[in-house]
């Protein structure tokens, strides 16, 4: 899985496409400390156009360098604009984390408020895992 190719670039975010493996990984920067919640929402955006427009199946988000603060308001524009996008269209989404206790906090409350989703999704603290996990070679 190491054919990634960079298909969205910004000062916040950059997307990688895997077209063989059918992923796409995305890396927030730590210049995220100076975005503001629309910045960030537009840029949360890119993730779904570009999962919906290549056809991929599987996500991995590097969220280790993300900054911004994911307050409860921010998490249910982004459970209802965002994420819910991915219902019926990936299989996997892993999400790479760091051990910082209270960003963690909010982030996973993000993604276990929505409770209807179709896909699976684990938390993961590196790539390697995360690529093993999405390539099937760990279920756990």
């Amino acid at each position: 899985m190491e054919n990634f190719e960079t298909v969205y670039n910004s000062d916040f975010l950059i997307c990688m496409l895997n077209k063989e493996s059918s992923v796409l990984l995305v890396q927030w920067k730590s210049k995220t400390r100076e975005m503001n919640i629309l910045s960030f929402q537009e840029e949360a955006e890119k993730i779904v156009f570009y999962v919906k427009k290549e056809g991929v199946k599987n996500v991995i988000g590097d969220s280790t360098d993300l900054k911004v603060m994911l307050t409860p308001d921010i998490q249910e524009k982004l459970d209802q604009g965002i994420i819910r996008n991915f219902n019926n269209v990936i299989d996997k989404f892993a999400h790479i984390y760091n051990e910082d206790f209270i960003k963690q906090l909010s982030v996973e409350q993000l993604f276990d408020e929505n409770e209807d989703r179709t896909y699976k999704e684990k938390f993961v603290t590196s790539l390697e895992e995360a690529i093993k996990w999405i390539s099937g070679e760990t279920d756990k």
